[in-house]
């Protein structure tokens, strides 16, 4: 319950950094990053693995999405979850 309420305080930190015109396809993106997060438990167990890297972590969240055009909101977000030792929520965020 505790991890939720966190992820929604993220979530609405991530909103109020998105242009009104840009919400419609940001959401489209975070839908699909979190369709992905659901479909697929090698994705997920990657991003919540304390064993892979940070950077090997990012590295992978461009390839799931390299035609973002948020791809330097994704960066710095997940770069603030991952100092803040809250990549576990990643998901929890994005949907």
């Amino acid at each position: 319950m505790k991890e939720l309420i966190i992820a929604k305080r993220y979530a609405n930190a991530a909103v109020l950094n998105i242009k009104e015109e840009n919400y419609s396809a940001m959401i489209e993106e975070a839908k699909r990053l979190s369709k992905i997060f659901d479909e697929d438990e090698k994705v997920y167990s990657f991003f919540k693995s304390k064993v892979v890297s940070t950077n090997a972590k990012l590295d992978f969240l461009n390839q799931l999405l390299p035609d973002s055009e948020f791809k330097d909101f994704w960066d710095s977000f997940f770069l603030l979850l991952s100092s803040k030792n809250r990549l576990m929520i990643f998901s929890l965020v994005i949907c």
